[in-house]
């Protein structure tokens, strides 16, 4: 049984850890995470807190992650209290992201959206949009 706890919390840790990564990719990428995601990252990293703080069993992460799913669709809105901490919660996943980076992917992904609107195919937006920033580069 101890096996079973242990696989439990690893896999829990490991998806809380998933999508924290995720809303750093989002980010990276001047996408920005759902409220949803943010929210069920949040509590899941609350739930296994609680879970190491007061030595809780093990199987109790089980009926806590469909428990924190639903909290997270329900709390979309941007005005809940569960929200408010999710955007801290995703300001703390981002610690560490280059601005600079950031902000060339938010100029990427306009320039991206300027050339869709105009007409261009998808794929031939990117290969525009490379071509441009390696010849700028040069």
């Amino acid at each position: 049984m101890i096996i079973f706890e242990w696989i439990i919390i690893i896999a829990a840790i490991l998806v809380m850890i998933y999508f924290s990564w995720g809303i750093r990719i989002y980010t990276i990428r001047a996408i920005r995470p759902t409220m949803s995601t943010v929210n069920f990252t949040m509590l899941l990293s609350i739930a296994l807190f609680l879970k190491f703080i007061f030595n809780f069993y093990a199987l109790h992460i089980i009926w806590l992650i469909p428990v924190c799913i639903t909290v997270a669709f329900l709390s979309r809105s941007s005005d809940s209290p569960i929200s408010n901490l999710g955007w801290i919660f995703a300001h703390i996943c981002c610690i560490g992201l280059d601005q600079k980076e950031r902000e060339k992917n938010v100029l990427r992904q306009k320039r991206f959206q300027e050339l869709v609107k105009s007409g261009v195919k998808p794929d031939e937006a990117r290969v525009l949009i490379i071509k441009e920033e390696t010849e700028s580069n040069i």
